[in-house]
C-alpha cells in the first residue's frame, strides 16, 4: 500500500515537471520565432541608410585621366657642345619639373622641331642637342607635327627632311612621327595631327573622315599654324576657311605654335584654340586686336599641360621657371550646341 502511494507520487512529480520544461520550450520557441523578425527589419533600415547607389558617371581617379605636355617651336639650341646652356632646356627642365608633380602621359610637339631647316638624316646630330638631351628625360612619348622650318620651301629636298623626322621614331627613346599626319589614340581623347604647311584636298577629306568615325569621348586636332591668334603671324586664311568649319562641327580643342607665345582663345563658333610656341624662342603678343577672341596672352618663354576628365578638360600655362600663369577649366560641348563660324 505504501509502494503503490510511493509510485502514484513520483508519477505526478513527472508530470508537473514535464509540463513546466513544455512551457519553458514554448516560450523559447517563441521568443526565437520573433527574434529573425527584429533583425531582418534593423538590417532593412540599415541598408537603406548607408548604402549609396552606384553613379553610371566614372570616377576622376588618377588613372582615369589624360594629362598631356603641350610645347611647340622648340628645336632652337644652338649650342652643340654644352645644350644645357640653351633656353631650351631652362623651359624643358620646367616642364620636367610640372609633368613629375603633376604627371605627363604624353607630350605633343607642335612644329618646328628643328631649327632652322630641319634634318637631312634620322640619324643627324641635331636630334641630339635640339631634342634628346632635353626631352628624353621626360620618359614618355612625345607626337610630334611639322612646322614651316621642318620643311623648308617644300622642294624635293624638304621631302627628305619630312621622312627623316618621321623615320626618326625608329631612333628614338620618346620622339614619335607617325607620318606628315596621322592620328593616334590615348585612353578616351583621338589626337588628330595635321601638316599645317600643306593642308590640302586630300588632308582635309582625311580629316573630315577620321573625325566622323571618332568614338572618343574627346578629340583633339593639332598643327603647326593657328588657326586665330594675337601674336606676331596673326590668323592663318585658308585654315580659318577650310580648317575652321570642320574644328567647330566634330572637334573639341585645337592646339597650335608658330607664334612664339602662349595665348588662350575662343573661335567665332566657340571651340578652344590653344597656342603655345614659346619652348625656344619668344615674341611680343597682343599684336592683333583680337581681344573678343582672346581670354589670355603671355610673351614669355613656357608651355602648355592638358587634363582630360569626363566631362571637362583643364587647361594651364606654364613659364620656364615652372610657375602657373593661367588655370582654365572647359565644358564638354556637343557641336551641335555651337554656333556656326563667321
Amino acid at each position: 500500500m505504501i509502494l503503490q502511494l510511493y509510485k502514484y507520487a513520483c508519477i505526478l512529480l513527472l508530470v508537473s515537471v514535464s509540463a513546466s520544461a513544455c512551457t519553458t520550450e514554448a516560450k523559447k520557441h517563441q521568443d526565437d520565432k520573433a527574434k529573425p523578425q527584429a533583425t531582418t527589419e534593423a538590417l532593412s533600415q540599415t541598408n537603406h541608410l548607408e548604402v549609396e547607389p552606384v553613379s553610371a558617371k566614372p570616377s576622376n581617379t588618377k588613372a582615369s585621366v589624360t594629362r598631356v605636355l603641350v610645347f611647340g617651336d622648340s628645336g632652337s639650341c644652338d649650342e652643340p657642345k654644352k645644350p644645357e646652356l640653351c633656353v631650351q632646356h631652362t623651359v624643358a627642365q620646367a616642364m620636367k619639373a610640372v609633368c613629375d608633380k603633376n604627371t605627363c602621359d604624353l607630350g605633343v610637339m607642335l612644329g618646328d622641331n628643328i631649327y632652322e631647316v630641319g634634318v637631312s638624316s634620322p640619324t643627324d646630330d641635331q636630334f641630339r642637342y635640339k631634342y634628346d638631351f632635353h626631352y628624353d628625360p621626360l620618359g614618355m612619348p612625345i607626337y610630334a607635327a611639322l612646322g614651316n622650318h621642318d620643311v623648308g620651301d617644300y622642294s624635293i629636298a624638304a621631302k627628305k627632311q619630312i621622312t627623316a623626322q618621321i623615320e626618326r621614331s625608329d631612333y628614338s627613346k620618346t620622339w614619335r612621327m607617325l607620318g606628315e599626319y596621322y592620328k593616334f589614340q590615348h585612353k578616351d581623347v583621338d589626337f588628330f595631327v595635321i601638316n599645317s604647311n600643306d593642308f590640302d584636298k586630300e588632308q582635309l577629306g582625311w580629316l573630315r573622315k577620321q573625325l566622323q568615325e571618332s568614338n572618343a569621348r574627346w578629340r583633339v586636332v593639332y598643327g603647326h599654324h593657328p588657326v586665330r591668334s594675337n601674336g606676331w603671324h596673326g590668323d592663318t586664311p585658308k585654315l580659318v576657311m577650310e580648317l575652321l568649319p570642320l574644328l567647330c562641327a566634330h572637334a573639341d580643342l585645337y592646339l597650335a605654335g608658330h607664334d612664339h607665345d602662349l595665348q588662350m582663345l575662343d573661335a567665332d563658333c566657340g571651340i578652344p584654340l590653344v597656342v603655345s610656341g614659346a619652348a625656344g624662342k619668344s615674341r611680343p603678343t597682343n599684336t592683333h586686336a583680337l581681344a573678343p577672341r582672346r581670354e589670355w596672352s603671355s610673351s614669355g618663354y613656357g608651355f602648355a599641360h592638358l587634363a582630360f576628365e569626363h566631362d571637362s578638360f583643364d587647361v594651364s600655362f606654364y613659364n620656364e621657371k615652372a610657375e602657373k600663369l593661367f588655370f582654365t577649366t572647359r565644358h564638354k560641348v556637343l557641336p551641335k550646341k555651337r554656333s556656326a563660324p563667321k
